[in-house]
C-alpha cells in the first residue's frame, strides 16, 4: 500500500503491515551540497513545518504495524528537530524502546540507484501489540 498520510490515518479495519517505509516529507538539507541552489528556497520556519507533518504522519502509520514489524523512517535532513526529536516522538508517543542508534550512511541508497538522495534515519521494530504491553518493543534507530 502507498498512501499520503499527512491528512488523515488509514481507515478502521485496515490492515498491520510487517514492514512500513515512512519516507518523510523533510527540509531536504541532507542534499544541499549537491543542489546548494535549494538553499534559496529554505526558510527557517519550514523546519518547524516539517517536523510537525513527520509527526502526524508518523502517528498516522505506526498504528498500522504488526507486533514484531518493523518501520523504516527516512529524512533527507540534517537537522535534529526532522530526526533525533522525530526518533524521540516515536519512543515516547509511539512506545517503541530505543535499540540503537548511530549514524549510517548507505553506498547502495544513492540517486543513481532510487532517484533520491535521502538517507535512512530510523529502523524501528514493534508494533500494535507491542504498544498494548503484550510483548516488549524494541527499536534499532540509525542516524
Amino acid at each position: 500500500v502507498v498512501a499520503d498520510l499527512a491528512g488523515s490515518p488509514l481507515r478502521d479495519g485496515h490492515p498491520t503491515f510487517d514492514f512500513i517505509i515512512a519516507d518523510v516529507p523533510c527540509s531536504g538539507s541532507g542534499t544541499w551540497s549537491r543542489t546548494p541552489e535549494q538553499l534559496y528556497y529554505f526558510e527557517l520556519p519550514g523546519i518547524a513545518k516539517y517536523a510537525a507533518l513527520q509527526k502526524k504522519i508518523i502517528s498516522n502509520t505506526v498504528n498500522h504495524l504488526k507486533a514484531g514489524g518493523y518501520y523504516l523512517y527516512i529524512t533527507c535532513s540534517v537537522f535534529k528537530k526532522e530526526n533525533e526529536e522525530a526518533v524521540d516522538f516515536i519512543q515516547q508517543q509511539e512506545g517503541l524502546q530505543l535499540v540503537r542508534k548511530e549514524l549510517m550512511a548507505l553506498s547502495w541508497y544513492t540517486p543513481s540507484v532510487l532517484g533520491l538522495g535521502c538517507t535512512v534515519t530510523g529502523l524501528f521494530t514493534g508494533g500494535v501489540a507491542d504498544r498494548q504491553g503484550d510483548e516488549t518493543a524494541s527499536v534499532v534507530v540509525s542516524i
